[in-house]
Parts: structure tokens; sequence; C-alpha cells
């Protein structure tokens, strides 16, 4: 019995894939940055290398939501480009890893690296309120929720970042009396909601409720509470932010 020819599984070469840097795309980073001349180098950029490299960071950006929220889309494109325009030179061929994956790495710690420096700055500087209303009002950072799982993931996070706040002893400014009351309410708070969901006989959050037995377990007025809460809202917004951004 003849034996039939096993036929080899794969996607075969030819010009109908989809993507934008094959074979001719590596082949073509190696030659510019072998070029000797700037004006060879230009050439094969312009030629091989722009629309692919323009590509990957537009999808980057969209692919993994990293938008940063005080520049336009522009913006963050273009300097991310010329982040990449300088450090493509230091691509060796000789380890054996591919221009691709390379560039790809360059571009998403870039980005990754400056949206944390971002946040980081305007956590210190801005007050909530602003920060708040700025992504709240943008749509790429709205979500839905469709049961329940995210909302107790936040809250579940929450308790465990007012925790580290209260217990740290390493703070650059040192908790307030009334920073460490309005903290272990909203502990009390946080752990015992089912509780108070039950006396409140819905399982909304109640703001007025909420800011009651605030009062309640502080003996602090509205201003006070207001004031000392601002560390923690700072905290649990950039905390909601990151989850947002990797869920």
């Amino acid at each position: 019995m003849e034996e039939k020819e096993i036929k080899k599984r794969g996607r075969k070469k030819g010009t109908n894939r989809k993507g934008y840097y094959y074979e001719t795309e590596e082949e073509m980073f190696c030659k510019f940055l072998k070029a000797e001349t700037q004006e060879e180098r230009d050439t094969i950029f312009r030629t091989y290398l722009y629309i692919p490299f323009t590509k990957m960071i537009e999808s980057i950006i969209r692919r993994y939501n990293l938008y940063m929220y005080n520049e336009t889309f522009d913006e963050t494109f273009h300097d991310c480009y010329s982040n990449l325009l300088e450090k493509m030179g230091k691509f060796d061929p000789t380890k054996g890893f591919k221009s691709y994956s390379y560039c790809q790495t360059i571009v998403k710690n870039y980005l990754l690296q400056k949206r944390k420096k971002i946040q980081k700055e305007l956590c210190l500087h801005i007050p909530y309120e602003d920060i708040s209303s700025m992504v709240e009002e943008d749509e790429k950072y709205s979500y839905t929720i469709d049961d329940d799982n995210f909302e107790v993931s936040v809250i579940e996070k929450s308790i465990k970042e007012i925790e580290g706040i209260l217990e740290s002893t390493s703070l650059k400014q040192p908790l307030t009396d009334n920073e460490i009351k309005v903290g272990t309410s909203l502990l009390k708070l946080l752990k015992e909601r089912e509780t108070l969901f039950v006396e409140m006989g819905s399982e909304k959050w109640n703001k007025n409720y909420f800011l009651y037995f605030i009062k309640e377990t502080t003996l602090l007025n509205t201003n006070e509470i207001r004031k000392a809460m601002n560390r923690f809202k700072k905290c649990y917004f950039g905390m909601k932010f990151d989850m947002l951004n990797c869920s």
C-alpha cells in the first residue's frame, strides 16, 4: 500500500498574510543598522520601516490601553516613536532575537514607565477631585460591571491599601490623628459593609449614610473628615485606575 504524503501543518508563506512585520522587514532592519550613510538609512527607513513601526506603536497603545490622560493620542505616539528611534540602534542581531520583538519590548516598557511616572506625579501634586473628573469623563477609562466580581475586588484591594497606609512606618508625611481616625473608620465600614447594608435596607452604597457612619465613629465634623479623607482618596483612585487598565 502506498504511503500517503504527510502534509505539513502551519501557515504557508505567501502574500496573503495580514501582519505588517515579516522576513523583509527583519532583513531591512539589519541593513538599516549597517548602512554607512545617513541618506541610505533614511531611504531604508522611509521605504520599509516607517509604516510597520507606526502600526506597531498604535497597536500597542490601543491593545494595552496605554493612553496618557494628560496627552493626546498623537502626542503619546510621537513621543514613543522618538524613544524607539533612539533605542533601536542598540539591537544586536547576533544574540538570536528578532528585531520585531526587541522593538515591541522597547515600546511597551517605555509607555508603561511613562504612565507610572505621570500617575505618581498627578497623585502628589493634583487634588483628587481634579484627577477624578479627568478620568471619569474620559471614555477610555469607563467600564461596565457585568457582575459583582469587580466591585468585590475593588473593596478587598481598598481594605489592603488602607491597612498598608495605617501600618506604614515610612510615610514621607506621617498621618495626622484625624487621618488615623478616618482610616480606621473606613476599614470598619468596608469590612462590615454587609451588616450595614442590612441596617440600611438596601445594597446600594449610600454616600450620606456612610458619611454619617464615619462621623459617629470618629466624632469629626464634615470638613475635618473630607480633609482627612484626601490621602485615602488618592490611593484609592490610583489603585482603581490600575485595575481598570489591567482588566
